[in-house]
């Protein structure tokens, strides 16, 4: 039955579903949507080809892209998040969205912001000593 969905591009084949395939098969629409949507989107909408691993393959997916810096992947803070595997991508989480990649602009723009938030909470500390210095024990 899977053999006969992927023939007809309504299911991809074991195996087939890549990093490649998810950009493919994003629209513009579909980028800054909850995670939890994007996933609902291959099992409920007819331009999205049904995955045969589910969830594991979809994570693979978006561990290989996030690898090749071909999509971004935010919290609900705006902020990239950092993932070692891709079990440790939760797409059932409404609070994770994917993004396009920062153009080089922007990742400058970004770099120099926090830049400027590292020098913002840095202080500079300063201290002296004072002691008579006839004490044998203090010299």
């Amino acid at each position: 039955m899977w053999k006969a969905l992927a023939e007809r591009s309504k299911a991809f084949a074991v195996g087939m579903f890549d990093d490649k395939a998810l950009l493919h098969n994003l629209n513009d629409g579909d980028y800054d949507r909850p995670l939890d949507e994007v996933r609902d989107l291959f099992w409920s909408s007819p331009r999205m080809p049904l995955l045969p691993g589910g969830d594991t393959d979809l994570q693979r997916a978006i561990f290989e892209a996030l690898g090749a810096r071909s999509i971004r992947l935010v919290g609900s803070d705006s902020l990239d998040r950092v993932v070692t595997r891709p079990s440790d991508i939760g797409v059932g989480q409404s609070g994770l969205r994917l993004l396009k990649p920062l153009s080089i602009d922007e990742d400058k723009d970004e770099d120099k912001e926090e830049k400027e938030e590292e020098k913002e909470g840095q202080q500079e500390l300063s201290f002296s000593l004072m002691t008579v210095l006839s004490d044998d024990d203090k010299r």
